[in-house]
Protein backbone atom coordinates (compact mmCIF):
# COMPACT_ATOMS: atom_id res chain seq x y z
CA UNK A 1 0.00 0.00 0.00
CA UNK A 2 2.77 2.56 0.77
CA UNK A 3 4.58 1.43 -2.49
CA UNK A 4 1.84 2.40 -4.43
CA UNK A 5 0.95 5.59 -2.72
CA UNK A 6 4.84 6.76 -3.81
CA UNK A 7 4.25 5.35 -7.00
CA UNK A 8 1.09 7.81 -7.32
CA UNK A 9 3.12 10.49 -5.80
CA UNK A 10 5.84 10.65 -8.09
CA UNK A 11 3.61 9.62 -11.23
CA UNK A 12 1.93 13.00 -10.58
CA UNK A 13 5.21 14.72 -9.83
CA UNK A 14 6.89 13.93 -12.45
CA UNK A 15 7.19 17.15 -15.24
CA UNK A 16 6.15 17.05 -18.43
CA UNK A 17 8.44 17.14 -21.06
CA UNK A 18 8.30 20.19 -23.48
CA UNK A 19 6.52 17.59 -26.09
CA UNK A 20 4.01 16.22 -23.79
CA UNK A 21 2.76 19.84 -22.54
CA UNK A 22 -1.04 19.54 -23.78
CA UNK A 23 -3.15 22.69 -24.15
CA UNK A 24 -7.28 21.49 -24.42
CA UNK A 25 -9.84 23.78 -25.41
CA UNK A 26 -13.10 22.23 -24.39
CA UNK A 27 -16.77 22.87 -24.37
CA UNK A 28 -18.59 21.69 -21.69
CA UNK A 29 -22.88 21.15 -20.39
CA UNK A 30 -23.74 21.06 -16.92
CA UNK A 31 -20.25 21.00 -16.35
CA UNK A 32 -18.16 23.46 -13.55
CA UNK A 33 -19.58 26.39 -15.05
CA UNK A 34 -22.81 25.33 -14.96
CA UNK A 35 -25.52 24.96 -17.55
CA UNK A 36 -22.71 25.25 -20.39
CA UNK A 37 -19.53 26.79 -20.62
CA UNK A 38 -15.84 27.19 -22.59
CA UNK A 39 -12.61 25.70 -21.14
CA UNK A 40 -9.05 25.77 -21.38
CA UNK A 41 -6.52 23.46 -19.56
CA UNK A 42 -3.00 23.23 -19.72
CA UNK A 43 -1.47 20.00 -18.24
CA UNK A 44 1.83 20.90 -15.64
CA UNK A 45 2.91 17.67 -15.15
CA UNK A 46 1.80 14.16 -16.42
CA UNK A 47 -0.76 13.96 -13.83
CA UNK A 48 -1.46 17.41 -12.70
CA UNK A 49 -3.23 20.26 -15.04
CA UNK A 50 -4.30 23.73 -14.19
CA UNK A 51 -7.94 25.22 -15.79
CA UNK A 52 -10.79 27.22 -16.12
CA UNK A 53 -14.13 27.33 -16.96
CA UNK A 54 -16.70 29.83 -17.69
CA UNK A 55 -19.95 31.05 -19.07
CA UNK A 56 -22.43 33.43 -19.52
CA UNK A 57 -26.28 32.29 -19.27
CA UNK A 58 -28.86 35.25 -19.82
CA UNK A 59 -31.98 33.74 -17.56
CA UNK A 60 -35.74 35.49 -17.46
CA UNK A 61 -33.71 39.34 -17.27
CA UNK A 62 -31.63 38.04 -15.45
CA UNK A 63 -27.38 37.63 -16.70
CA UNK A 64 -25.33 34.98 -14.75
CA UNK A 65 -21.62 34.81 -15.18
CA UNK A 66 -19.43 32.19 -13.99
CA UNK A 67 -16.04 31.48 -13.75
CA UNK A 68 -14.49 28.20 -11.98
CA UNK A 69 -10.65 27.83 -12.21
CA UNK A 70 -9.32 24.22 -11.39
CA UNK A 71 -6.70 21.62 -10.72
CA UNK A 72 -7.07 18.56 -12.94
CA UNK A 73 -5.70 15.51 -11.95
CA UNK A 74 -5.45 12.47 -13.48
CA UNK A 75 -4.77 9.54 -11.27
CA UNK A 76 -5.34 6.77 -13.00
CA UNK A 77 -4.42 6.55 -17.00
CA UNK A 78 -4.37 3.89 -19.60
CA UNK A 79 -3.20 5.16 -22.97
CA UNK A 80 -5.20 7.86 -23.80
CA UNK A 81 -8.06 6.96 -21.57
CA UNK A 82 -7.68 8.23 -17.59
CA UNK A 83 -9.95 8.52 -14.86
CA UNK A 84 -9.95 12.39 -13.18
CA UNK A 85 -10.49 14.87 -10.23
CA UNK A 86 -11.03 18.49 -10.67
CA UNK A 87 -11.40 20.54 -7.46
CA UNK A 88 -11.18 24.52 -7.24
CA UNK A 89 -13.44 27.54 -6.53
CA UNK A 90 -16.13 28.70 -8.05
CA UNK A 91 -17.48 32.58 -8.39
CA UNK A 92 -20.59 33.44 -9.92
CA UNK A 93 -22.41 37.12 -10.49
CA UNK A 94 -26.48 37.53 -11.18
CA UNK A 95 -27.18 40.73 -12.28
CA UNK A 96 -30.43 41.71 -12.79
CA UNK A 97 -30.22 45.46 -15.11
CA UNK A 98 -33.03 48.06 -14.07
CA UNK A 99 -35.77 48.27 -16.75
CA UNK A 100 -36.48 52.00 -15.38
CA UNK A 101 -34.27 54.93 -14.60
CA UNK A 102 -35.39 55.64 -11.41
CA UNK A 103 -33.68 52.00 -10.20
CA UNK A 104 -29.84 51.00 -10.52
CA UNK A 105 -30.62 47.14 -10.96
CA UNK A 106 -29.65 44.50 -8.63
CA UNK A 107 -26.10 42.67 -8.43
CA UNK A 108 -25.14 39.83 -6.03
CA UNK A 109 -21.73 37.45 -6.12
CA UNK A 110 -21.24 34.17 -4.62
CA UNK A 111 -18.08 32.71 -4.07
CA UNK A 112 -18.11 28.50 -3.36
CA UNK A 113 -16.13 25.24 -4.43
CA UNK A 114 -16.61 22.20 -6.67
CA UNK A 115 -14.92 18.80 -6.17
CA UNK A 116 -15.40 17.14 -9.99
CA UNK A 117 -14.97 13.51 -10.70
CA UNK A 118 -15.24 10.98 -14.02
CA UNK A 119 -13.42 9.76 -17.08
CA UNK A 120 -12.29 11.31 -19.94
CA UNK A 121 -10.51 10.31 -23.14
CA UNK A 122 -7.45 12.06 -24.63
CA UNK A 123 -6.62 12.49 -28.15
CA UNK A 124 -6.81 14.95 -30.39
CA UNK A 125 -10.40 15.08 -29.68
CA UNK A 126 -11.32 15.38 -25.96
CA UNK A 127 -14.35 13.53 -24.38
CA UNK A 128 -15.13 13.75 -20.94
CA UNK A 129 -17.74 12.74 -18.83
CA UNK A 130 -18.24 13.82 -15.17
CA UNK A 131 -20.35 13.96 -11.87
CA UNK A 132 -19.80 17.25 -9.98
CA UNK A 133 -20.86 18.58 -6.21
CA UNK A 134 -20.98 22.22 -5.39
CA UNK A 135 -20.75 23.65 -2.58
CA UNK A 136 -20.95 27.12 -0.90
CA UNK A 137 -23.50 29.66 1.03
CA UNK A 138 -26.25 27.87 -1.08
CA UNK A 139 -25.85 24.37 0.39
CA UNK A 140 -24.40 21.16 -1.90
CA UNK A 141 -25.75 20.54 -5.05
CA UNK A 142 -24.61 17.26 -7.44
CA UNK A 143 -24.82 17.16 -10.97
CA UNK A 144 -23.74 15.24 -14.35
CA UNK A 145 -21.71 17.00 -17.26
CA UNK A 146 -20.25 16.28 -20.41
CA UNK A 147 -17.66 17.66 -22.61
CA UNK A 148 -16.06 17.43 -25.85
CA UNK A 149 -13.23 19.78 -27.02
CA UNK A 150 -10.22 19.77 -29.19
CA UNK A 151 -5.89 19.54 -28.12
CA UNK A 152 -3.50 22.33 -29.11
Amino acid sequence: MRGAAIALVLALAAPARADEVRHVVYAEAFGKAGAYGLGYEVDLTRGLGAGAAASFVPVDGERVTTIAPYLHLAPLRAGRHALIVQLGPVWTRIAVPSPVPEWDGLATQRTGGEVTAGWERRGRVLVRVTGTVAFGAGGVVPWLGAAIGAQL
